[in-house]
């Protein structure tokens, strides 16, 4: 039923039509490169070990085309060994954290300029846990991230507009408990807003 709602309430019919993506065909490809390099469709640590010595310039010689493929391939894979990691749905090699890995390397390939960053394995695996169709997911997580509405420069290169809303955050806590704004800052040096912001964003909007 939550994710019936979510379907609905964020439009990816919509955003489906406006989007000329073919999440199949893409998955297909993903497949097929994967298999290229030696690895396979898992976030085990063999697949792990092996980016990372194929990024280190063994067995195959690499474009920077690969090197950035690769490089997003063994970021995703490491966050979602991190990700939920007490969940039954998580726990061990599962079907769940193989679409966990489609989806967020699917996003990637739609959106080259922000590829993939870390928090957002959070979100499409708490859409996971309640939506049946993997491909709804792949949608939720692209109007989620992408729209002005939701997410959009949340999670970018620069973290820009949470780095804004990390700077209001500072100073409405300065203003109203300015014992506490000194103790977080002179034992967390402001990462922790950065830290709220990430968990109260999914959050905020699921």
């Amino acid at each position: 039923m939550r994710g019936d709602i979510w379907r609905v309430f964020l439009g990816i019919s919509e955003t489906k039509t406006r989007t000329n993506f073919d999440y199949k065909g893409n998955v297909a490809e993903l497949g097929e490169r994967l298999n290229k390099c030696g690895l396979t469709e898992s976030t085990c640590d063999a697949n792990i070990r092996r980016i990372s010595a194929l990024l280190d310039g063994q067995y195959l010689p690499l474009s920077e085309e690969d090197i950035k493929w690769l490089r997003n391939a063994r970021q995703i894979m490491l966050d979602i060994g991190r990700t939920f990691p007490t969940h039954r749905l998580y726990i061990g090699e599962t079907k769940e954290k193989i679409s966990l890995l489609r989806v967020l390397m699917m996003y990637a390939k739609f959106n080259t300029s922000v590829g993939y960053c870390q928090g957002m394995a959070y979100i499409a695996a708490l859409l996971l846990m309640h939506m049946t169709n993997e491909e709804d997911v792949f949608w939720s997580i692209l109007t989620i991230f992408d729209s002005e509405k939701y997410l959009a420069r949340f999670y970018d290169r620069k973290l820009s507009r949470m780095q804004t809303c990390g700077g209001i955050f500072s100073l409405l806590l300065k203003d109203r408990q300015t014992k506490l704004a000194q103790h977080l800052v002179a034992y967390t040096h402001c990462m922790y807003i950065l830290s709220i912001l990430q968990k109260r964003a999914g959050v905020r909007y699921l």
